[in-house]
């Protein structure tokens, strides 16, 4: 019977009203025939304590930004990751085949399969999916301040307010390397930097076309208006976004990314962080593998 650790973060989006979720857990991966050490306490002392741990594998039960913090710190331990899916967006469960289902993501990791995963390095952080500047950015933190609590108005207020504020973001200068080895220059406000790249529907949920392959996906963005980002997302919806004159995309190796200021502020997997201007952004692969549907098995969950 193989051993796992569990790190469970009882505040993402799907747990917020559910007492019961942990225990719930607990109890399918055991019946899955996984033996479980559950930790306790702060998202972030759980994760600390889950380092030291000797369990066979990790567990991670929560949204993105969680999965993004228990693989930033276990990459390249060598511990294949299980993850079950507590988030709002779950875009990574998404993407690597998981079930949003619990019962069903246990099975997924009791079935023992792994796959590695691409993640890409700014600074002293990681993201597995998508690092966010400018618009996103200010949405996002607006949107975690009211999460739980997010009426209608407050939806309208916040596309509202984050419309009216675009000129406030810095201009940003982003220096790409292409697969090629070209080097091409992107200017904007807002930039979306995917780790790998993207199926063309980007709407209700972004998938991307592949994980691994040591590729990741720039998009500057020049929306000015309400119309522009309402164009955007019609664009994004029918899978037509790159061929929007407001959007510049680019598949790179590596990217560096320079504005005004001395730090930029940045959404990394939906969490918050300022990062230093200027600062790179670099693929990293082999170094983390997780728990997924084989290939030919994998769909949108």
């Amino acid at each position: 019977m193989p051993s796992a650790v569990l790190i469970f973060n009882t505040s993402s989006g799907t747990y917020l009203n559910q007492d019961r979720a942990r225990d719930d857990t607990i109890a399918r991966l055991e019946a899955e025939g996984i033996r479980v050490h559950a930790l306790d306490g702060p998202i972030k002392r759980q994760i600390q304590e889950s380092r030291d741990s000797s369990e066979d594998i990790v567990i991670v039960a929560g949204g993105d930004g969680t999965i993004r913090a228990a693989i930033e710190a276990h990459r390249g331990g060598g511990r294949p990751i299980g993850i079950i899916p507590g988030g709002t967006m779950n875009l990574l469960a998404h993407d690597y085949g998981i079930p949003i289902d619990p019962l069903e993501a246990a099975k997924v990791i009791s079935a023992g399969h792994v796959r590695p995963v691409d993640y890409a390095a700014i600074d002293k952080h990681i993201f597995l999916h998508t690092a966010f500047t400018g618009l996103p950015v200010r949405i996002g933190v607006h949107r975690e301040n009211r999460r739980g609590r997010m009426r209608m108005l407050d939806r309208i207020w916040l596309g509202l307010h984050a419309l009216a504020t675009l000129p406030r973001d810095p201009n940003l200068v982003c220096l790409a390397t292409t697969v090629d080895g070209e080097e091409r220059k992107l200017e904007g406000r807002s930039f979306a930097i995917i780790v790998g790249t993207l199926d063309r529907m980007l709407l209700p949920v972004p998938h991307r076309a592949t994980v691994t392959g040591g590729k990741i996906t720039v998009f500057a963005l020049h929306p000015e208006s309400g119309v522009d980002v309402a164009r955007l997302l019609v664009r994004g919806a029918v899978g037509a976004l790159a061929d929007d004159p407001d959007v510049e995309q680019i598949i790179a190796t590596h990217a560096r990314i320079s504005g005004p200021r001395r730090r930029i502020h940045a959404m990394l997997d939906g969490e918050r962080t300022l990062v230093p201007s200027p600062c790179s952004i670099e693929v990293r692969t082999g170094e983390v593998s997780v728990f997924t549907r084989p290939v030919a098995q994998e769909v949108s969950a």
